[in-house]
């Protein structure tokens, strides 16, 4: 079968879809990647992949939407695929259109999270709430074009359900992306305090680190705000950001607020990082207080993998990943008091950091390991059975 992915760039395509890439290869099909160009596309290539480029770009640009659109069409009516999977908003409306008008025979969706569609400050104008209306009209039409759609959360699910944008019977729910843990793995003791040295850091210091983009909705200023409450009672509590800004965003934090905070507290902006392994590796807690619609983030089934236990909030996506007193501590979103208290008591009891760490490690192997996603996916989305495979 040929089987076509496609999603806005290809660094998303390499870290989250890699392990479907590769079994999809080893069942024999041949598996076309359609994205933005990028310095990632040789290593998709060396799995055995081929690569479309199309330019997408990550915000409206009527013309450049347009433009898309009919790259698509042509890709699509050309090589006939079997199967079109898309992944996030563009692809998932833009594609799934063209995907159907050019004849592919199966078009299956990806909802990994609903972030602007449900972005509170866009209740206020109304070119927002027009910008909105639309694009719940484009899902409802993308959800009846395509086969199915994939939900990594039931809140997100039943979101597309209430505002009747989808049939229950064509969305299935399966839990994240999933994540590697062959790949994923804590290094050993003497690694370890080798990477906090040449980071800079004392080996006694507690290191507290939030990844992710620098927005607002991500829960910075939450953890800031621990960061200014924590910092007094426990001179070695270092808090580090692993993350770049976004500041042409309306909910970007500003790169001059970061570097302020980094002269007045122990902070450690660290901006992006490649090797994100090791910076999971150095930590002792990791925070994520988002409130921002998540799948199910990323981070979190990272922090599981590393055995790092987790301050994160009881909200969509992430309550999938961390059981309330178990792997970490779900608090209310928007409650900076609430983030402070928790990774107070996660600092004062390193025995407590050990204990959810390693319960973390299980979860991720009973519920998270990508081999399992990728057999659900292939199962309960594709719907292949043996004849298929």
């Amino acid at each position: 079968m040929k089987i076509a992915l496609v999603a806005t760039d290809d660094f998303s395509l390499l870290i989250y879809r890699k392990g479907l890439i590769l079994s999809l290869l080893k069942l024999g099909h041949e598996v076309f990647l359609i994205s933005k160009t990028g310095e990632f596309v040789p290593q998709l290539e060396k799995l055995g992949a081929r690569h479309i480029p199309v330019n997408l770009e990550r915000f409206i640009n009527p013309f450049n939407d347009i433009a898309v659109m009919i790259r698509f069409f042509k890709i699509f009516r050309k090589e006939g695929f079997d199967i079109v999977h898309n992944f996030t908003i563009k692809p998932n409306n833009y594609s799934t259109l063209m995907a159907y008008a050019a004849g592919c025979k199966k078009i299956f969706n990806s909802v990994t999270g609903l972030g602007i569609l449900v972005y509170e400050p866009w209740e206020k104008s109304f070119l927002s709430k027009t910008f909105k209306l639309g694009l719940k009209l484009l899902y409802a039409l993308s959800s009846r074009l395509s086969d199915k759609t994939w939900f990594q959360n039931p809140d997100d699910r039943n979101y597309f359900i209430e505002n009747h944008l989808i049939k229950p019977e064509k969305s299935v729910l399966i839990k994240s992306s999933g994540i590697n843990l062959d790949e994923w793995k804590l290094p050993d003791k003497d690694k370890v305090a080798s990477l906090k040295q040449e980071m800079g850091f004392h080996s006694k210091d507690i290191l507290i680190v939030m990844v992710t983009r620098a927005l607002s909705s991500k829960g910075i200023h939450e953890f800031l705000y621990t960061m200014e409450q924590l910092t007094g009672k426990y001179p070695n509590a270092k808090f580090v950001l692993a993350g770049g800004a976004e500041e042409n965003l309306s909910r970007g934090i500003p790169a001059s607020l970061l570097i302020e905070k980094t002269k007045n507290f122990p902070f450690f902006w660290l901006g992006h990082k490649k090797n994100i392994i090791g910076v999971f590796a150095v930590a002792d807690i990791i925070v994520f207080p988002s409130y921002y619609r998540e799948g199910v983030p990323r981070c979190l089934l990272e922090a599981m993998a590393l055995k790092k236990p987790i301050v994160t909030t009881d909200h969509c996506g992430c309550r999938e990943a961390v059981e309330d007193g178990v792997n970490g501590f779900l608090v209310p979103v928007r409650d900076g008091n609430a983030v402070a208290e928790k990774t107070e008591l996660l600092i004062q009891n390193p025995e407590l950091r050990y204990k959810m760490g390693n319960a973390g490690l299980e979860k991720a192997q009973l519920e998270f390991e990508e081999k399992l996603i990728v057999e659900s996916l292939l199962s309960d989305l594709y719907q292949f059975n043996d004849k298929t495979q």
